[in-house]
C-alpha cells in the first residue's frame, strides 16, 4: 500500500515558479476540473449516538443514544455516517468544517463498506480518509495509519475525488495546502459516498459547507 499513497501529490513542473507556487498551481487546476458537490447526510446510516441537523448538513454526538431502527444501512457501533448521494464517476469536491474538534475523520467509503461490528477504517475496509485523534493527524492507510504534520491545523478539510483515476486528495481549505493523496484507490467502477467519523468524547460538530467557488467539470 505504501507505493500507492503520498502525503503530498507530485509537484508539477511549472517554469519560473518555486515549489510552493507549483503546488498551489496543481490544486487550482484540480478545482478547475472538479465539480462542487452539495453533500447532505443520510439519517438511515447514522450511528445511534449521532444527531444530524434539520438540514442534514452537520453531525454531532448526542448526550444519550437515539432510538432508531436497526436497519442494515446503519453503522453500529462505530460513530459514522454517509452522505445521501453516492457517485461512480466524475471529479466531485466538498468541504467539511472540523473546527477545533480533536477526534474526527473525513473521506469516502464504498457503498459496500461494513456497517455492523468492527470495521477496518482504511482502504482494505473500503474507506479512504484522513483524521485527527487528539494531537495526532493521520491518513488512515493500511496496514497502519500514516502520520502527517500539517503546516497549519486544519479547520476546514476539502475532499477531492478523481473517480476515473482512483485518486482521493485532501486539502487544508484554510491555506490551500495539500494534506494527503491516496493513489490507485480500488473503487474504479464502484459507487462511493462521502463518509464522516465523529468520536463521542468531545463537543462540537462536523459541518458540511456549501462551496463558495464554482467548479467546472471539463
Amino acid at each position: 500500500m505504501r507505493s500507492s499513497q503520498h502525503i503530498l501529490p507530485p509537484i508539477p513542473t511549472v517554469r519560473g515558479r518555486n515549489p510552493i507556487a507549483a503546488l498551489h498551481f496543481e490544486i487550482s487546476m484540480f478545482w478547475k476540473k472538479g465539480i462542487a458537490l452539495n453533500v447532505t447526510l443520510d439519517p438511515d446510516t447514522a450511528q445511534s449516538w449521532l444527531i444530524l441537523s434539520e438540514d442534514r448538513k452537520s453531525v454531532m454526538q448526542g448526550a444519550t443514544q437515539q432510538h432508531r431502527p436497526d436497519n442494515p444501512e446503519r453503522f453500529d457501533p462505530w460513530p459514522c455516517v454517509l452522505g445521501c448521494e453516492g457517485f461512480d464517476s466524475g471529479r466531485p469536491c466538498w468541504e467539511v468544517e472540523v473546527g477545533c474538534g480533536s477526534c474526527w475523520a473525513v473521506g469516502v467509503a464504498l457503498e459496500s463498506v461494513r456497517r455492523k461490528g468492527p470495521i477496518d477504517v482504511n482502504p482494505v475496509g473500503g474507506i479512504w480518509a484522513v483524521g485527527r485523534y487528539k494531537e495526532k493527524f493521520q491518513a488512515l492507510t493500511s496496514p497502519t495509519p500514516t502520520p502527517f504534520l500539517p503546516s497549519m491545523i486544519p479547520r476546514r478539510v476539502r475532499v477531492c475525488v478523481n473517480h476515473a483515476e482512483g485518486r482521493v486528495t485532501f486539502v487544508n481549505a484554510d491555506n490551500e495546502a495539500a494534506i494527503f493523496t491516496f493513489l490507485q484507490a480500488t473503487f474504479s467502477g464502484k459507487r462511493i459516498y462521502p463518509w464522516l467519523w465523529f468520536w463521542k468524547r468531545q463537543v462540537g460538530s462536523l459541518q458540511l459547507l456549501q462551496l463558495e467557488r464554482t467548479c467546472v467539470h471539463l
